[in-house]
């Protein structure tokens, strides 16, 4: 098996809703890896207190992506982390609206199996 990644530290913004308080990401990575011609795209923001990672498998650029626990091949796998406790997704909808050479621009919404609500989220990354 063949592996690309690229992985990039140059991230314009990534912010979040948790549970109704304004989240921050204070550093971005993004990962774009391709397995054979299967692209897997993962983004990690994180603060000094959490992170949220999204990892869209089988990723095709503009897109509508979804997850549920009961999907029995996730496009979308995503966790949010806080003080070292995972807590893991139940739904997630990642919608990528843009995307260039240069950036890559989208939103996300996450409910977590322990009923944290992540809303109104965006990234809008440097690639």
């Amino acid at each position: 098996m063949s592996s690309c990644t690229k992985s990039v530290d140059n991230a314009t913004s990534m912010t979040a809703l948790i549970n109704n308080t304004p989240w921050k990401a204070t550093g971005i990575q993004i990962k774009d890896t391709n397995h054979n011609g299967l692209r897997e795209l993962t983004i990690n923001g994180a603060d000094s207190n959490a992170r949220i990672t999204i990892d869209i498998v089988r990723y095709n650029g503009v897109a509508f992506y979804n997850s549920t626990i009961s999907s029995v091949y996730p496009y979308v796998i995503t966790a949010y982390i806080k003080n070292n406790t995972t807590h893991y997704t139940d739904t997630a909808q990642i919608a990528v609206n843009t995307t260039t050479n240069k950036n890559i621009k989208g939103t996300f919404f996450i409910t977590t199996t322990d009923s944290i609500k992540i809303t109104n989220g965006s990234f809008d990354i440097n690639l």
